[in-house]
């Protein structure tokens, strides 16, 4: 990435490093804590644990520091080779660089930064031990709860509040971006953290040309697979429309543990009948009619209709979640530098 083309964000949080034979190398440079003046420079070693995943952007890698201010301490780095398609991940940088603030550590996996070779760029990531919505769903034999699901959705549509009011669309909410800070068994009480935004996605869409409607691509509108209700032409909706749909198809996920859609054509059936959502998984599950009026809302098919997050907040299935037990005090995450 060209350094004239890096908002100061996303050029602040590169990471200067050294490749060394079995680790990496950061090197800061901080004030003097006597003089306030003179710069010390500070080393940080980090090497690899363990493999945590793999996906069409790359593999997630387990770290800890062997030497440095942070030695003990875990992360997670994402590792994603370079394409000619992922020359330039400016956008997504910046979302990751600024939802890293402190401010928003509620809502949003932090990260410590990026750095780069030639063949690869790296995030570096809180690491979250208990893993991810993905893993958790599928090692339940049940949906869940439906008071359950309404404080993870909450949560979800809180931080995606932030992201839509400075222009950022997330693009790829799904259960394995959604990170666990608490949940049951470990906790009483739900904490997610949304990750990733966007950049699994960009690299998947070029990458990846499977058909298979469930699974990542269940939680992508039916516009983006170019199903298109009568009178929708490209670009006369609002992208945040992707993120309203998704939040709805995690939703139903959530509350039946099934995709609303098993194939193509079901969704394309449902976008030429646009009344007719395919609620057979909801009923089943006898949940409250908040719930299912909430799902169908913002899975509308004609993405003119969708609402905005603000408005999904005050779905009646949101304001009845009546008092949101505040989560763990953002202190307890792992929060070093």
């Amino acid at each position: 990435m060209n350094a004239t083309q890096q908002s100061d964000l996303v050029h602040d949080s590169k990471l200067e490093t050294r490749f060394l034979e079995d680790c990496v190398c950061h090197v800061y440079e901080d004030s003097d804590r006597v003089t306030s003046q003179r710069a010390v420079v500070r080393h940080e070693y980090w090497k690899r644990k363990r493999h945590l995943g793999s996906g069409g952007f790359g593999i997630v890698w387990l770290e800890s520091c062997t030497k440095g201010t942070q030695k003990g301490e875990e992360r997670a780095v994402k590792e994603i080779k370079r394409t000619r398609e992922t020359l330039d991940y400016h956008r997504e940088l910046e979302a990751i660089a600024k939802f890293s603030h402190r401010k928003y550590a509620r809502w949003f996996a932090k990260s410590f930064g990026w750095y780069e070779q030639a063949d690869a760029f790296y995030l570096t990531m809180e690491y979250f031990p208990l893993g991810d919505l993905h893993s958790y769903l599928i090692n339940v034999s049940q949906p869940l709860p439906e008071r359950e699901a309404q404080h993870v959705v909450f949560q979800l549509l809180e931080g995606l509040q932030y992201m839509h009011s400075n222009g950022f669309v997330h693009r790829d909410i799904k259960p394995a971006n959604i990170l666990l800070q608490a949940c049951p068994p470990h906790q009483e009480e739900w904490w997610v953290k949304i990750s990733d935004f966007g950049i699994s996605k960009r690299i998947r869409n070029n990458t990846d040309q499977t058909s298979n409607l469930p699974g990542v691509m269940a939680f992508t509108p039916p516009e983006r697979h170019g199903f298109t209700v009568q009178g929708v032409q490209n670009g006369s909706y609002s992208p945040f429309g992707d993120d309203i749909w998704a939040i709805g198809a995690l939703a139903h996920q959530l509350l039946t543990k099934r995709h609303a859609f098993g194939h193509w054509y079901a969704l394309n059936e449902y976008v030429d009948n646009s009344n007719q959502f395919p609620s057979e998984h909801l009923d089943k599950e006898l949940l409250s009619s908040d719930a299912n009026h909430f799902v169908r809302t913002l899975m509308h098919a004609d993405p003119r209709y969708r609402p905005p997050v603000g408005q999904a907040l005050r779905t009646d299935w949101m304001i009845s979640v009546a008092s949101i037990p505040p989560v763990p005090s953002v202190q307890f995450a792992s929060s070093f530098r």
